[in-house]
């Protein structure tokens, strides 16, 4: 038999956030800092389900046992098969997240209006 006795997933989250390279006022200083925190917030929480979603993995595949299996090949399919329906199931909440957060009249436009005006 082949047997996953634990399982740990390794996850580089990288953030790209924009900078403003010129000089500002301080009414639009203020602004900016405002719209900044709304983004960090709104990337931190697509890293937070991320992070749920690399420990939802590790668990789904932790202790997997498959008989008569001594080259592990229906092993690493049936983990393979395990994560990718973690990741589905992960993605479909990242999703709902940006179409909540980016729906007219949602958070995310009303850090750009706030900015802009």
């Amino acid at each position: 038999s082949c047997r996953v006795r634990q399982a740990s997933g390794t996850m580089n989250l990288v953030y790209t956030f924009p900078r403003v390279v010129s000089p500002m006022t301080p009414v639009l200083r203020q602004r900016w800092s405002r719209f900044f925190a709304g983004v960090r917030a709104h990337e931190e929480t697509h890293g937070r389900i991320a992070r749920q979603m690399m420990r939802e993995a590790e668990r789904s595949v932790a202790g997997l046992e498959i008989a008569n299996d001594s080259s592990c090949n229906k092993a690493r399919s049936e983990a393979r098969r395990r994560i990718e329906a973690v990741y589905a199931q992960y993605e479909a909440k990242q999703n709902a997240f940006d179409v909540s957060e980016h729906r007219e009249g949602g958070h995310v436009e009303h850090l750009v209006m706030a900015l802009i005006k």
